[in-house]
């Protein structure tokens, strides 16, 4: 019942080694963070997340790529600044009088190549990140949502305390400002009165969501027009958010994904982007409709491993697109309901089958925790299929469904309020029963 991810981390921790990469739980990305503090695991094979934003220092950093791909942007040299992050990792504090940081050069050249653009540069400038239009939208609507800024006067008291207002003229401030408050006016995310603004329901729930402002305006304004929402069209306009990180479309996938593209767009929400007036937006406008499919897939109970195998993404990825489009589901939920849309019970129930990765039917199963959905699906096409059905069944019934077993199935009965047999672990049991027993009752505990 547990992830193919978490199976496979959970086997190479008892060796020693892990991986670490956004896809994790937090639950996960902690377990592997201690195991490594604690000497456990020796051993953690890691994308840069875990080197800019973990306080976990190593004996020994090895920095197997200085080059990175990124679908929009090609093939280009990691800065300096994170190459001195990643190897400022090396040498733990009251471990190690020193530590060692490897940069992987495959020729003599290359390694002169590293080492002047590497070890003995100087890192890049630090810009603030207020000077990009989305940053400051969201910072001026959190601020104002919260009654931290009331006024003209008072955001600019704010931002004059920030690396922004040191770094660029007031000019150049005031011109931002402007732009970003009548976005947020005209996304009817602030009313302005007078001199004084404040947010209004829609703009207070999309700050306290975490959302941006630009995905807060397309969900209401979508939301709004569309009389009908399609299962592929809702995880197509999640995808087209700004906040949900997708994929890319190869060029060996291209066809694939225009056909796609032409036989749905009855069902999409968004209009595609002109191919050859935008290449750029059009190429990731088929990188979201390929996201929506993962999604697709994923909620329709196909497996990890067929889900990677057909993309050609990571399980990490998988599980990094369910969770972002989950909570964007959930926030589309939330706008429909302040906007008025009709759409809202159709999101909230989107939301839950991209938690649990299940079809609409499982739904109240696969909340019974040592239920997911393997289990889940097991329990449905045995003829429990509802929460009725597990409270009549006798738990010896419900054992005998495959890969659930006694211990889940008292746990079961119990969480249903359902009186249970104690299973006695001094009847006479073979050892291969008392083996079963006892990871039966393992298991429960997940």
């Amino acid at each position: 019942t547990y992830p193919e991810a978490t199976r496979l981390l959970a086997e190479l921790i008892t060796h020693g080694v892990a991986f670490h990469h956004a896809g994790l739980t937090n639950y996960e990305r902690a377990v592997v963070e201690d195991a490594f503090r604690s000497n456990m695991v020796k051993v953690i094979v890691a994308t840069p997340t875990l080197a800019a934003g973990v306080n976990l220092p190593a004996r020994l950093a090895i920095i197997r790529d200085y080059r990175r791909y990124e679908s929009f942007r090609g093939s280009y040299h990691i800065p300096v600044l994170e190459y001195k992050q990643m190897a400022g990792r090396a040498g733990r504090p009251k471990y190690d009088d020193h530590g060692e940081a490897l940069l992987v050069a495959r020729s003599l050249d290359e390694n002169d190549f590293l080492f002047e653009r590497y070890v003995l540069s100087e890192p890049e400038d630090i810009h603030s990140k207020l000077a990009s239009p989305r940053a400051l939208r969201s910072h001026l609507l959190a601020a104002i949502a919260s009654e931290l800024t009331r006024t003209r006067t008072e955001i600019e008291r704010l931002i004059a305390g920030t690396l922004f207002s040191y770094q660029f003229s007031l000019q150049s401030i005031s011109h931002l400002v402007d732009s970003a408050l009548r976005f947020l006016i005209d996304g009817d995310l602030v009313l302005q009165e007078d001199e004084t603004y404040r947010a209004t329901a829609l703009g207070r729930r999309a700050s306290q969501l975490y959302i941006s402002p630009s995905t807060a305006v397309l969900f209401r304004e979508i939301l709004e027009e569309s009389d009908q929402v399609s299962l592929l069209g809702a995880l197509h306009l999640v995808c087209h958010s700004p906040d949900q990180p997708v994929t890319y479309v190869q060029r060996r996938e291209l066809e694939d994904y225009e056909y796609l593209l032409s036989h749905h767009l009855d069902h999409l929400l968004v209009e595609p982007p002109d191919e050859w007036e935008e290449p750029d937006l059009y190429s990731r406008f088929l990188g979201e409709l390929k996201t929506a499919q993962i999604l697709l897939d994923w909620i329709s109970e196909e497996s990890e491993r067929n889900i990677t195998e057909r993309y050609g993404v990571g399980m990490g990825d998988v599980h990094r697109f369910a969770q972002s489009a989950e909570w964007l589901a959930y926030a589309a939920a939330e706008i429909a309901r302040i906007a008025g849309s009709p759409h809202a019970p159709f999101f909230r129930q989107l939301q839950e089958r991209l938690k649990y990765g299940v079809r609409p039917e499982l739904l109240d199963l696969v909340k019974i925790r040592g239920v997911g959905r393997v289990r889940g699906r097991m329990l449905y096409q045995s003829g429990l299929r509802t929460i009725e059905d597990l409270i009549e069944a006798p738990i010896e019934r419900i054992a005998l469904v495959p890969s659930v077993g006694m211990a889940v199935a008292r746990s079961i009965k119990e969480q249903l309020g359902a009186p249970t047999p104690v299973l006695d672990f001094t009847e006479e049991m073979d050892e291969h029963s008392m083996e079963q027993a006892l990871i039966d009752e393992f298991d429960v505990l997940e």
